[in-house]
């Protein structure tokens, strides 16, 4: 018949215990691998964040490079040449007038009158009414002109 055995399947593994490193010892080891552990998981975070910042800015790089071309095609079909004087959507009763203070005759206004922000120049007369003709961009002669 069947034999009966006494003995377990499986025998337990002999237990060893290391007399020579204290509890200390293992603890300041499982610290050191921790710290490390973290530090490496700091550096690998900053990078994943760097690279994120980078490729949200990619974008907006590409953008500005966009309307940096379009402004450079811009500037590339104005003429090089001067252009005729502009038509000025202002009144010109409504530009300031500069007045000569120091000729002896005070109110007479300066021959030549300017509009800094369009460049625009023009002459008047005493009144400050402007003579036709005189409007030109950039600086004019009033010489000539019949005050």
């Amino acid at each position: 018949m069947a034999e009966q055995h006494d003995e377990p399947l499986l025998a337990p593994a002999p237990t060893v215990v290391n007399m020579g490193q204290s509890e200390s010892d293992v603890n300041k080891k499982a610290f050191k691998v921790a710290g490390f552990t973290v530090l490496a998981c700091l550096l690998i975070a900053g990078q994943a964040l760097t690279a994120y910042f980078l490729l949200n800015q990619k974008s907006q790089i590409s953008s500005l490079e966009e309307n940096t071309n379009s402004l450079q095609k811009e500037l590339n079909r104005r003429p090089s040449a001067p252009s005729a004087a502009k038509t000025m959507h202002v009144p010109m009763y409504n530009m300031p007038m500069l007045i000569d203070e120091t000729s002896e005759d005070k109110g007479n206004y300066l021959p030549m009158q300017c509009w800094k922000s369009t460049g625009m120049c023009w002459c008047v007369d005493s009144n400050g009414s402007m003579i036709e003709g005189s409007l030109n961009e950039g600086p004019v002669n009033c010489a000539g002109m019949p005050r």
